[in-house]
């Protein structure tokens, strides 16, 4: 029984073989010796934009190949590689057709072991782009009988294969990645980053032994995620067909691969050596067009880069040709820049370019230029931080620098928060991009701010430590920012801790986190300000609650002691409904309960809300905005914050979340409101000191927050000396846009891409008080530019062609708020409008070759018009408004 079972499993382990494709049996990948083998070659290259909207520009590559075997074993043979009657031609103008004699001066040779490639030689007098040619078409060789999937290393770099085999016909698809990826670089937000579709298709023909024909087809597709029709496209071909095979003189000399080939060097002195099949691109060198950075700052030192050009396209773009230039300079040539005394007016827009640039030059010139001891003048150290917070790939001896910074004994106060946050914000850029979440570095950097908030003993030493974890995201901190959330007894303490936490990925809020988080919104053990009950019930509700947990929450919304609170946390849990069909959905369960669903629980009677909307839909983005406002039973405002995120398919990134805050105002609105918010909280209001100030995040990274007043002293100083006159509280240029990768194409060419954006911001602001009439008008200006350069071109010095397009718009939101505070409860009318802006594009596209006579170009330019608009808030704000204007 024995000997039949394994008969069996041996006649079925022998179908199994034979059933996989492979080539028919006697076949072998080799090419008879004594023979040329002649083969036809052409290949094309088309450059366009993703929309292709007008013609592509390329060129077009024919030559004769020559292939004459010069030594064989059994498996393995050295192979020749010769080429005649080359012609390069244009593909926009066509016109341009010449020889390329530097393809066909010297041989090249190859190894080849039943069908795939080995090594490649090329003769030392060959360029690289030459070189790279000469492996884009050995690389079509590379070829295995047998259908799978495999590694193999090509022009393309390091890929995995999959063959498809029938009869004679083999189908190879790959993708790949260079195996040099130094110097490129991604955004870590995806919606900041650049998407590359690749698809390469080989189709292989066998006749008698032969390869008859090879047939390539590659696409490459880069487009930004924000605006998929933004970026570039490339399509090669590549054919391959065979002619004759006559009797050569090349026959076998040697007895060994390394001996022929020594007899292939004396024959022509071509000085060969041996590499792998991938590519390299060409070390660039600057023509004659090229412009210094000192010349290019000299260029926009008296327009683009004046203070006053900030938030306009104009000094986007010198930011970023600045930054571009940067990156290809040395420490000595960026501090001649960054200390002449002539650039002195401009210095913190070069601050932002330098910093933005990224290279061991560029910080190591800012760590000298800039004094952080300097109590007096604290402008470059600021407007370092600032920009430093939102680099796009940032090293480790940058949070090297950063960590040596905060530890130091800063005398300016400011400067020490500033440097706490960009410390954070660095740090939780460096763990996304390198997935290092528990490197040495990170673990320095964390016990260093846990430290020093252990050690605090004040309020403002708090905040500052958890202000810097809350940018560094650190799922590791959040037992710690849970008990500041939930044992401070400082209401701004606890809430930068909630905040903090509510940065972190909700995964990580666990179901002991949560249980914090009711007993602060419970109100279990201690009586809590009611900002801070909203801002742990608002976690609590996106960290994915049980039905239980939901029930408790909707339960308490019927005790009306608070209601405003109560009417902001439901206007919160309807805003999440409308945006996570997944919460929605598990809200309509709980409301089956009638103990739920009834009026006591759905009708609130306060003035406090949260609303959102779209801002803008496009193809591929949604950007929305949110305005959110929780009063105090006697009307003021507590906290109000606007926030716009973009989401696409990819991610939602949070671009501006601007805040306002108060606390203890009741005080200064007589004994009635003191006596209402003291019922509430517990705390006597008329001892409190009252506080205002305003918090700003850009790009999901918090910057420092601005404290207006504190006190009734403070609260007069800011009264009387309050800027009629829009004035500026945060200014800068920020990378937002910053991809750079090298496309390897099958054929030997490689290209260049390369995404650099930025935004130019400039958030300034007015307001009139009168004491007389006791109303105020404000309008806060959110003013940026942003101009996005997409390059995408060849990486070769005889072979030019290339794509650039830009897009550029510059917008103002404008923020308008009203208030009469004549009267109990205070009346406020809030309004939100954008006017009339323009978006351009612009796209040039070249072709050409150092032996052409000339240059290709094309450029086309799209103007759009945006209509001004004003946007909706919430209804009740209607309401106010339309009162306030009867009012008038």
């Amino acid at each position: 029984m024995d000997v039949v079972m394994k008969i069996i499993l041996a006649f079925c382990l022998f179908l199994t073989a034979t059933s996989l494709p492979r080539m028919p049996l006697g076949h072998s990948f080799r090419y008879e010796p004594g023979k040329s083998h002649k083969y036809s070659y052409k290949t094309v290259i088309r450059v366009n934009e993703p929309s292709a909207r007008s013609k592509d520009v390329g060129l077009t590559l024919t030559c004769t190949v020559h292939l004459s075997p010069l030594w064989s074993s059994t498996s393995e043979q050295l192979i020749q590689l010769t080429l005649s009657d080359v012609k390069l031609q244009g593909l926009a103008l066509t016109k341009h057709l010449v020889d390329y004699k530097q393809l066909s001066r010297y041989p090249a040779a190859f190894q080849w072991t039943d069908g795939q490639v080995g090594q490649f030689f090329a003769a030392e007098k060959d360029s690289n782009t030459v070189v790279s040619l000469k492996k884009g078409i050995v690389s079509l060789l590379q070829v295995k009988g047998q259908a799978g999937q495999f590694k193999e290393v090509d022009t393309s770099g390091d890929c995995e294969v999959k063959y498809q085999v029938e009869g004679l016909h083999i189908t190879k698809t790959k993708q790949c990645r260079p195996l040099e990826i130094a110097g490129e670089y991604r955004n870590v937000n995806q919606v900041q980053s650049t998407s590359v579709t690749s698809s390469v298709q080989t189709d292989i023909d066998f006749k008698d032994d032969l390869i008859q024909s090879v047939v390539t087809a590659e696409s490459h597709v880069a487009s930004l995620n924000i605006r998929s029709s933004v970026g570039g496209q490339i399509k090669t071909n590549q054919e391959l067909k065979y002619i004759s095979s006559d009797p050569s003189k090349k026959a076998t000399q040697g007895t060994s691969l390394e001996t022929a080939l020594d007899a292939l060097n004396k024959e022509g002195n071509y000085g060969m050596y041996a590499m792998l099949l991938a590519t390299s691109p060409d070390t660039q060198q600057c023509g004659g067009e090229c412009v210094s950075a000192t010349e290019l700052v000299e260029k926009y030192r008296e327009e683009a880069l004046k203070s006053e050009s900030l938030a306009k396209t104009s000094s986007a773009e010198a930011f970023l040709n600045l930054v571009d230039s940067f990156r290809d300079v040395g420490k000595n040539v960026l501090l001649d820049i960054l200390k002449s005394e002539d650039n002195a007016d401009v210095l913190p827009q070069l601050i932002d370019a330098a910093v933005a640039t990224q290279t061991p030059a560029s910080q190591e010139a800012l760590m000298e230029l800039i004094n952080f001891e300097d109590d007096y003048y604290t402008q470059n150290s600021e407007r370092y931080l600032f920009t430093v917070s939102f680099s796009t790939h940032p090293s480790e001896q940058l949070l090297k620098d950063l960590l040596e910074l905060y530890k130091k004994d800063v005398p300016s106060e400011t400067v020490r928060e500033s440097i706490g946050l960009a410390l954070g914000a660095v740090l939780n850029t460096y763990c996304r991009q390198t997935g290092q979440w528990g490197s040495q570095i990170s673990k320095a950097i964390e016990e260093a701010i846990t430290t020093k908030l252990a050690a605090c003993e004040d309020e403002a030493c708090k905040l500052r430590q958890l202000r810097a974890l809350m940018n560094a995201h650190l799922p590791t901190t959040v037992p710690i920012l849970t008990k500041y959330a939930e044992e401070a007894k400082e209401t701004i303490v606890a809430m930068a801790a909630l905040k903090a936490l509510g940065k972190i990925d909700m995964q990580y809020i666990t179901k002991e986190v949560q249980a914090v988080l009711a007993r602060i919104y419970h109100q279990n053990n201690r009586v809590y300000d009611t900002t801070i009950r909203s801002a742990a019930v608002v976690i609590l509700l996106k960290s994915h609650p049980s039905p239980a947990q939901l029930k408790v929450i909707l339960l308490s919304l019927t005790d009306q002691s608070q209601y405003e609170m109560s009417t902001y946390v439901l206007a919160k849990l309807r805003d999440l409904m409308k945006n996570c069909p997944e919460f929605r959905s598990l809200v309509q369960d709980v409301l089956k309960d009638v103990r739920i669903n009834n009026y006591q629980v759905i009708a609130q009677k306060g003035l406090s809300s949260a609303f959102s909307n779209f801002l803008a839909v496009t193809q591929d983005t949604n950007s929305t905005y949110g305005l959110y406002m929780e009063n105090s039973k006697s009307g003021i405002m507590k906290s109000s914050s606007m926030d716009v995120d973009l989401i696409t398919k990819h991610q939602i990134l949070p671009i501006l979340s601007f805040g306002l805050y108060t606390n203890h105002l009741e005080s200064l609105a007589g004994d009635d409101g003191a006596a209402e918010t003291t019922a509430d909280t517990g705390e006597d209001e008329a001892e409190k000191e009252p506080t205002a100030g305003m918090s700003l995040d850009l790009m999901d990274v918090g910057l420092r927050p601005v404290e207006f007043f504190r006190g009734q002293g403070g609260l007069m100083s800011a009264v009387w000396n309050a800027p009629s006159e829009p004035i500026s509280a945060l200014q800068g240029n920020i990378l937002a846009q910053d991809h750079v990768q090298r496309i390897h194409l099958q054929n030997g060419v490689v290209l260049e891409l390369h995404v650099l954006g930025a935004v130019s911001i400039d958030l300034s602001g007015s307001i009139s008080i009168s004491l007389w009439n006791r109303n105020s008008h404000s309008v806060v200006y959110n003013s940026g530019a942003m101009v996005v350069k997409t390059s995408l071109q060849t990486s070769s010095v005889h072979l030019r062609t290339s794509l650039q397009y830009t897009t550029e718009a510059s917008a103002v939101i404008e923020f308008t708020t009203d208030v009469n505070f004549y009267e109990m409860p205070f009346k406020m009318c809030l309004q939100m409008a954008q006017p009339p802006f323009t978006y351009s594009e612009r796209i040039t596209k070249t072709e050409g070759a150092s032996i052409f006579p000339t240059m290709y170009e094309s450029i086309y330019k799209k103007l759009r018009k945006m209509d001004g608009r004003s946007f909706i808030l919430h209804s009740q704000n209607s309401k106010q408004c339309a009162v306030m204007d009867l009012e008038q």
